[in-house]
Formats: C-alpha cells, structure tokens, sequence
C-alpha cells in the first residue's frame, strides 16, 4: 500500500498517468514501479490500440497539450523547467527577459494556467507562486535541454538566485526574520540550483564565495549544518580566492560557525582564526566582530574561557564600531551565556543575560530572547528554583519553535527534561527527552547525543529501571569523545549514579547491562530509547 501510495504521488495524482501505471504492474511489482519513476514519461505507455494516440503515452498527452500553445507560451514554458520546486513571478519576469522574450508575460504565463501546464500555488509573504506538476516539469525539461538556450537561462537563473539570497542574508540578522526565512526555505530547491550551477557545473570562485558566504545564518536557522559545510568545503577548495576581499574571510567565518554547532569545535576554531586574519588584513571591522564571535563560540565549551571571553570583548568592540545594534546584542547575550556555565560567576551571568534580554526585546528579536531566557533558566534550574527554570524554558522554546529553528528546539527540550527529573516528575522528563533526542539523532550531533543518553540513564533510574539505565549509561560512554555544541552535564553526579547503580544490581548484573550497552550499535541504542515506556 505504500509503494502504491508513493506512485499516485510521484504522478501528482493524474488519472491517466495512473492508468498507465497501472499496466505496467503486469511486469513489475509496485516496488520496482517506484524505483523506476524517475524516467515516468518513458516507462509510462501502453499498446492499447483502442485509444487515441496523445493517450498512449504520458509524453503524448503532454506534447499534444504543447502543441495546442503558440511559440510564445511554448518558449515560456520550455524556459520554465529550469526552476526547481515553484518560482515566484519576478523570477520567472527574470528568466523571460533574459531570453529575449517578446510577449506579455502576464498574459503567456496565464495561457500556461489554462492549459493546466502551470499551476498557481500557495502565496509567500504575499507574493504569488507558480510550480509544474513533476510529469509536466519533465517534459519541459526535456524540451529545455535539446534547446539551445538552456545554458544561458541557467546563468541568469543562478545570477537571480545569488541577488535574492545577497539581499535576504541581512535581514535574518535581526528581528523580523520569520517571514525571510520561509521566503528562503521555499525557494531554497533554486538555491541549490544555484550552488550546483556555480560550484559543480561551472564553477565561478567569485559567485561560490558570494553565495555560500551568505546562506550561513539561513543554514545555521534551518539545521543545515552538514549541508552548508560541504558547501563550504567545495567552495574553499576552488582556485584563485582574492584574499584582499571580504567574501573569503565571510566564508572562512561562517563555516566556523557550521562546525561549532556541527560539533567540530577544532575545526571551528581553525577557520575561525583564518577568518579572523584575512578581515583584519583588510579592515572589516564588522566581518572581523563575526569572525571573533565564532572564534569565541569555539572556545565557549573549551577549558580556554579566558580566550572566549577575550574573543567576545572585542567582538562587542568591533561591533560597536560597525553600528551594527543587531551584533553588540549577540555578543552581550554570549558573553551572558558563557558566564552561565563559570563556576561562582552566575549572578554576573544572570546580570548580563537580563540587560542582554532587554536589549533583545527592544531589537524585537525573539531568537536573541529564547537565547537568553534559556540561560536564564538554566541558572535558575542549578538554585533548585524549577517552576523559574521551567517558565524561562517554555518561554524559549517558543521563540524558537516560531522560527523553526530545530537545533534550538532541541536544545530547550532537553532543559525542559532536566527539569522535570529534578523536580520529581521522571514520567515526563522522559517524554520531553524524546522529542528532544529525536532531533538531536536526525542532525547527527553525536556528542549531544551522549549527553541526553546519560540524562536518560538517569531518568530510568528514577523510573525503577535500573539495568536499562546501566545500558543507556554505556551506550553514552562510547561516545564521550565526540564534541559537544551543549554545555557539559554534572560528571560527578553521573558518577554518583554509576555508582549507585553498581552497589544496588551487584557487579555481575551491572557489568552483563554495561557490556550490552557498550556493544549496541547507537541507531538501535536511539531506537530504544525512543520507544522506552514509562
């Protein structure tokens, strides 16, 4: 039933396509039909003699409904298959006149719609989306390939997409940025056009540079981590980078900030520092309060605190110098954050955080909000004041759930958990861990895995399931070598658990839970852990 559903989907539920679909299941079972839809308009035919010709095939019907269209709409269809998952009509204004095309756009493009080729869809932000059903878009793809233009509307494609995404980029520093995040997620299938364009296709340095070093804070906002680093990668590797202009310095700087939260805090400090060169070389003062500001994030969950807090002063420095309001408050916040963690310095922390979320509120930023707020109940949950700790959480997590920001997400959640076990309320620390733990395992930060492991360990112990607890303890254990992007837990206290545990199942029945913790692969140590019951 599955694979069945999946082929009505992958035929945008058209009857026809389905009817030939259908046919093909004398040879091939619904499994092996799924596999092969990539090519629908090839496999998708039938030797029915007693039906019209357009309907022997799925490719008939379509260029028979592309017969019907003047040259015009034919040009402005076959152009339109170089966008990937909907276009907006400045774009597709864009793509046209770059063509050289002569007719109304507004009247071919609404031939188009009454010729059920294009489709209007779902408004963003208040601006008008278009997209082809997959069958439609293949075929215009095919008649876009054989032309002789598909190479320059793919510039120009790419050319529109870096713009669009140069001009976004500010905007999600700051408040307000909810609405230029979901203008970017839903154009960010012509995004990585883009990259693919510039980076594989035909790589262009200066066009790699400009468009990576400016999807940093989308990618960091949408979770992106692994994905952006690749980019990066890719981008840093071509050959002949001009060290004198920012876009290298912002893309060394950015791909710190992907590796911190990714986890590779080594690597994370290694750019950094090369960012940190290049910008002071030429004399940004703004791209260098960013760069130290990353270099900072490196070192927060480091022994090195003295070089964060010294990255995060002359960041806040350099940001000042800038005017850039947006950039003093996340340095404040930080250096709010990083305190929050020092030993004997938490009413400082406290004090920093609450001017920081001030400052916040007047910005309208409710992410630099959820960030301090966080903290904030963090300190509070550490004093045992939990009904603070867990309206401070809540609050966060709120903000960040506006955004979508799952890493955050993620991270509240498990405050939220550590709330409820310290608070007596085991049943749903376990819950709100899960959700938290589902996230962190589909992002692939394994150090933070390791720590919501050993909070699971000790949240079956205060559910009586003390062997279970044993095994999620030495599934932890396995990877306490990995990096971290969450502050470091209470070791002491895991080991006063260990412990406890070891005196109360004996050494045997400990050593058999440790052992089968040790050996379980960790995707099946999630998917026990997920599936645990109260």
């Amino acid at each position: 039933m599955a694979a069945v559903a999946e082929i009505c989907r992958q035929l945008d539920g058209l009857p026809l396509a389905i009817e030939l679909a259908v046919a093909r299941l004398r040879v091939l079972t619904p499994g092996e039909l799924v596999q092969r839809l990539g090519h629908r308009l090839a496999i998708l035919k039938t030797g029915a003699r007693d039906v019209p010709d357009r309907q022997k095939t799925l490719r008939d019907a379509i260029a028979w409904s592309y017969g019907l269209l003047n040259a015009d709409e034919q040009n402005l269809f076959r152009r339109l298959a170089v966008f990937v998952g909907g276009w907006t009509l400045s774009a597709a204004e864009r793509v046209a006149a770059a063509a050289g095309a002569s007719a109304d756009l507004l009247d071919t493009l609404s031939a188009l719609i009454d010729h059920n080729l294009v489709q209007r869809i779902d408004d963003v932000d208040g601006e008008g989306r278009f997209t082809m059903l997959e069958t439609v878009r293949e075929y215009a793809a095919e008649q876009f390939e054989a032309s002789q233009e598909s190479d320059d509307v793919r510039a120009v494609h790419a050319q529109y997409f870096i713009a669009l995404v140069s001009s976004v980029e500010p905007r999600l520093r700051g408040g307000g940025r909810a609405p230029w995040l979901a203008r970017m997620r839903a154009e960010y299938h012509n995004v990585r056009a883009a990259l693919i364009r510039v980076l594989v296709e035909v790589p262009d340095t200066s066009a790699s540079l400009k468009l990576t070093g400016t999807l940093t804070w989308f990618w960091y906002f949408t979770a992106q981590f692994s994905e952006g680093r690749g980019w990066m990668k890719r981008a840093l590797a071509l050959p002949g980078a001009d060290p004198a202009t920012a876009a290298l310095a912002t893309v060394l700087s950015g791909a710190a900030r992907l590796a911190f939260y990714s986890g590779a805090l080594d690597e994370a400090a290694v750019l950094a520092t090369e960012s940190i060169a290049l910008f002071r070389a030429i004399g940004d003062r703004q791209g260098l309060g960013y760069a130290l500001f990353h270099f900072a994030l490196s070192k927060a969950l480091a022994e090195d605190k003295a070089a964060c807090l010294a990255g995060l002063e002359e960041a806040a420095e350099c940001f000042r110098d800038a005017g850039d309001e947006w950039g003093s408050g996340l340095a404040a916040a930080y250096h709010g954050v990083v305190l929050a963690v020092v030993p004997n310095r938490e009413q400082e922390a406290s004090l920093r955080l609450e001017k920081a979320r001030a400052r916040a509120r007047a910005l309208g930023d409710n992410w630099l909000l959820a960030g301090c707020a966080h903290y904030l109940g963090s300190i509070a949950l550490r004093h045992g004041d939990f009904e603070r700790a867990r309206m401070l959480t809540e609050e966060a997590l709120v903000g960040v759930r506006e955004l979508s920001d799952t890493y955050r997400e993620s991270r509240m959640l498990h405050q939220l958990a550590e709330i409820a076990l310290a608070a007596g309320r085991p049943t749903e620390a376990l819950a709100t861990l899960q959700q938290s733990l589902a996230i962190t395992h589909a992002q692939g930060r394994t150090g933070d895995l390791a720590l919501q492991l050993r909070l699971l360990a000790g949240i079956r112990d205060a559910q009586s399931k003390p062997e279970e607890a044993v095994r999620f303890a030495a599934a932890a254990s396995r990877l306490a070598g990995h990096s971290v992007t969450m502050p470091p837990d209470d070791r002491a206290a895991h080991q006063r658990l260990c412990d406890s545990l070891r005196a109360r199942l004996g050494n045997e029945r400990y050593d058999l839970g440790w052992e089968i913790g040790s050996a379980l692969p960790i995707g099946e140590t999630v998917q026990a852990a997920l599936s645990a019951e109260a």
